[in-house]
């Protein structure tokens, strides 16, 4: 949970303790490749039946993370443009970085 105190005590100006974010995760099949299978070696690791991730993986989840400020809810009238333009842009990043 992050509390931050402000200047002589003065709360006013910081951030909140807890900021939810109202949009859900994709569909797990329409992420990209790179994206599923990152989730799947943390899921791995998160049992202790894998390693840790690799720069790459979390690379990718940071690519996950882009939806949920980017994103939109699936009853949204933009949200499949939506989905389709994070995707692309998640893929052509995982593209440069692997080049």
């Amino acid at each position: 949970m992050l509390k931050l105190l402000g200047v002589g005590g003065d709360t006013r100006c910081t951030v909140p303790e807890n900021r939810k974010l109202n949009v859900a995760w994709p569909p797990l099949e329409r992420m990209p490749a790179h994206i599923q299978d990152a989730l799947h070696a943390g899921e791995l690791h998160d049992l202790g039946a894998g390693p840790p991730l690799s720069a790459e993986q979390v690379e990718a989840l940071m690519d996950l993370t882009s939806w949920a400020f980017n994103g939109v809810a699936p009853d949204h009238p933009q949200y499949e443009g939506r989905l389709a333009a994070w995707a692309a842009q998640a893929i052509e990043r995982h593209d440069r970085r692997a080049a």
